[in-house]
C-alpha cells in the first residue's frame, strides 16, 4: 500500500533550485535510502516531505492514515540544553499548535515509559542528554519520534557522528523497528545502503534512481558524477569505471 507520494516535486529557495522535479513512490513497509552528494537536496527533500518546506511545484500525497516521526541531525540538537532523557521523549507527545505550560496526561508518560524500555534506554531515564554517548543520544531522539507512535520513521543522517560500533547498533535498531514501521533515511554511509536498505532513491538536485538495492549502480554514478565505491554483499568494491561529467 502508498504511504507516500511525491509527484513533479520541485523546491526553490528564492531564485536557487533545491530539488527539481522529483517523482518518488513509498509504500508501507519499505526500508528507503535516499543518498547523494552534499548539498544535493536531500535534507529539503525531507522537510518537503514532513511538511517543513512547501513545495514550490508539484505535489505531496499522503496516505489518510500516515504518521510521521522525524529524526533530525545531530547538528541540529542543542545538546547543553537542560533536560533529561525522559524530558527529551516526552517532548514527542506534543502536538502542533500545543500551549505552552500543557500538562501531559498519563497515557503520555506510560508511551515514554514503554518506548523506553523498548530502546533499552529506562535505565538513562533520568541522565542529563550531555552525558550521553553518540550512540545513547541517537537512540533517545528515535524515542522522541517514536513515542507519538508513527508509522513511518524519516532520519536525516542517524549516524554521521557515530562509530562502527554505535553505527552497526543504530542500523540494526532501525531493521528491527523496519518489522513494525516504514523506515526513510538519507545517509552517506555506502555500506549500510547495501546491508541494510532495501530500496535506494539517488538524489543530485533530480532524483537519477529509485529502485532496489541490486540496480543502484548506475544511479549513483549519474548522481555523484564519478566514481564510488560500496559494500556490496559484504565486500568493497569500485563499481563505476568511467567519469560522465554529471553536475555535482
Amino acid at each position: 500500500m502508498t504511504q507516500l507520494e511525491l509527484k513533479d516535486v520541485t523546491v526553490y529557495y528564492d531564485e536557487v533550485c533545491a530539488v527539481k522535479n522529483v517523482d518518488l513512490t513509498v509504500s508501507q513497509g519499505d526500508f528507503l535510502g535516499i543518498i547523494g552528494p552534499n548539498g544535493g537536496g536531500k535534507s529539503t527533500l525531507l522537510k518537503t516531505i514532513i511538511g517543513i518546506v512547501a513545495p514550490s511545484e508539484g505535489a505531496v500525497i499522503k496516505a489518510p492514515d500516515l504518521r510521521i516521526g522525524y529524526v533530525p541531525q545531530f547538528s541540529s540538537f542543542n545538546k547543553s540544553f537542560p533536560i533529561s532523557v525522559y524530558d527529551v521523549v516526552l517532548m514527542g507527545r506534543l502536538s502542533k499548535g500545543i500551549r505552552i505550560g500543557k500538562k501531559y496526561k498519563k497515557e503520555d508518560h506510560d508511551a515514554v515509559k514503554r518506548i523506553l524500555k523498548t530502546l533499552s534506554l529506562s535505565g538513562l531515564a533520568e541522565r542529563h542528554i550531555s552525558e550521553l554517548s553518540g550512540g545513547q543520544l541517537q537512540k533517545v531522539l528515535i524515542g522522541r519520534a517514536m513515542v507519538s507512535n508513527p508509522n513511518m520513521l524519516i532520519l536525516d543522517e542517524p549516524t554521521s557522528n557515530l562509530d562502527g560500533a554505535a553505527r552497526s547498533e543504530i542500523y540494526e535498531l532501525l531493521k528491527l523497528l523496519n518489522k513494525a514501521m516504514t523506515v526513510v533515511i538519507v545517509s552517506h554511509d555506502m555500506a549500510a545502503i547495501s546491508s541494510y536498505v532495501r530500496q535506494v532513491a539517488c538524489l543530485n538536485e533530480t532524483l537519477y534512481y529509485h529502485g532496489d538495492t541490486e540496480h543502484v549502480g548506475d544511479g549513483i554514478e549519474r548522481a555523484y558524477g564519478c566514481p564510488v565505491d560500496i559494500i556490496a554483499h559484504g565486500k568493497p568494491h569500485r563499481v563505476f569505471i568511467e567519469h560522465e561529467g554529471v553536475r555535482l
